[in-house]
């Protein structure tokens, strides 16, 4: 008996020192804390991780910011104080909660993908851009009548699949004349968009002479003609979806 009673004494000996050490370790701080970082944007763009971040006392989190198309990072505030347009930040040897906050400002009109170039008119991309490029228009209202003339050419908005970027990405002629004319045998694509307020004799929205163009996904509204109010063929063989 007295063999079994100095086993036990022994193992209750070992489980007082066991729970005594646990409490003095977590008593002196020496446990892992959890912080949290939280991390949100504005319309634009995204950053990842997103939402309440968790890190352990003492670690490192690192953030990615990616703008969406035609916008740019304006402004990233860390705990409210601004430290600039990054595409990358860093909480290091983190031992307090955190925010970051990223805002978002539209950097485009309208741009070539192929070379990379940004204009403030659909014409003016159109004037310059080769056979075969692709011309992206962010939403706004463009107050502008458009001619393709003997192109080959994508226009589109930049998510024609999407009806509130078609809603919003708007070419608008004013009342005055077509909104949107091809000529010279043209074989272009026009994508995605609202055209509107043309007002001519023939095609007040698109008039199509010679020419052989896709037409895919518009809303083609509130325009005016004698003939093809919306679209007007003449000696052409047009694709209209």
């Amino acid at each position: 008996m007295k063999g079994i009673s100095k086993i036990y004494s022994y193992y209750f000996k070992l489980l007082t020192m066991i729970l005594l050490c646990t409490f003095l370790y977590t008593c002196a701080g020496v446990m892992p804390t959890d912080y949290t970082i939280t991390a949100t944007t504005s319309v634009g763009g995204s950053i990842n991780p997103a939402g309440a971040i968790t890190v352990t006392d003492g670690g490192n989190q690192s953030f990615t910011i990616i703008p969406d198309q035609c916008y740019e990072i304006a402004d990233i505030l860390v705990d409210g104080t601004i430290v600039g347009p990054i595409e990358t930040y860093t909480f290091s040897d983190i031992d307090q909660n955190h925010t970051i906050q990223v805002s978002f400002v539209l950097n485009s009109k309208v741009y070539n993908i192929e070379t990379g170039i940004h204009y403030n008119t659909i014409q003016m991309a159109i004037y310059a851009a080769r056979s075969g490029d692709t011309i992206l228009v962010c939403p706004g209202n463009y107050e502008e009548n458009i001619v393709f003339n003997k192109e080959d050419l994508i226009v589109r908005s930049i998510d024609p699949s999407d009806p509130s970027i078609v809603a919003a990405t708007i070419i608008d002629g004013g009342g005055n004349g077509s909104v949107v004319r091809f000529d010279g045998d043209d074989t272009s694509t026009l994508e995605g968009f609202t055209i509107k307020n043309g007002h001519t004799t023939y095609g007040g929205g698109i008039y199509v002479s010679g020419s052989s163009p896709t037409i895919i996904g518009n809303i083609i509204s509130n325009n005016e003609a004698n003939d093809g109010a919306g679209i007007y063929v003449y000696r052409g063989s047009p694709i209209i979806t």
